[in-house]
């Protein structure tokens, strides 16, 4: 696969950890793609008023996301968006959470991942997670041509 391309992710996520360490996960292993983070609800806001037109390719979602919004209600904010409502949403959950985050499954949510526990899961996660998106996006938009 053509690894080219640029992926724009939207993370939103609240812990400061977990945010540092998915920014250098993915600079090392797809440092072409692009993280924007929101941390809160007003970061979050701030970011969708700004766009007209979709200019972020995903949104990779902590569902145990601690804030003034829960992973549900920051779906359901996403969405109210006319340019995310397409936009393909990813949810991670702690592997504690993973199998009620299936069981539950949010019907706006398009995956969901489990969060690994080591860097190399998080490199061998999140490699696998921006190949598959970039080759998704890539055929969807060859089928829309």
């Amino acid at each position: 696969m053509n690894n080219n391309k640029q992926l724009s992710i939207l993370l939103v996520e609240s812990d400061s950890n977990t945010v540092q360490l998915i920014r250098n996960t993915l600079q090392r292993v797809d440092p072409i793609s692009v993280l924007e983070v929101a941390s809160s609800q007003d970061e979050l806001v701030a970011i969708l008023d700004k766009a007209t037109i979709p200019f972020f390719d995903i949104l990779l979602l902590d569902l145990k996301y601690e804030g003034e919004l829960n992973g549900p209600l920051v779906i359901d904010l996403v969405r109210n968006y006319p340019c995310t409502q397409l936009m393909p949403i990813v949810a991670l959950a702690s592997q504690e959470d993973f199998q009620a985050a299936m069981a539950s499954q949010h019907p706006r949510v398009n995956s969901y991942l489990p969060k690994p526990e080591t860097f190399e899961g998080w490199a061998h996660t999140l490699k696998l997670f921006t190949d598959y998106w970039k080759a998704t996006l890539l055929s969807i938009r060859v089928l829309m041509i």
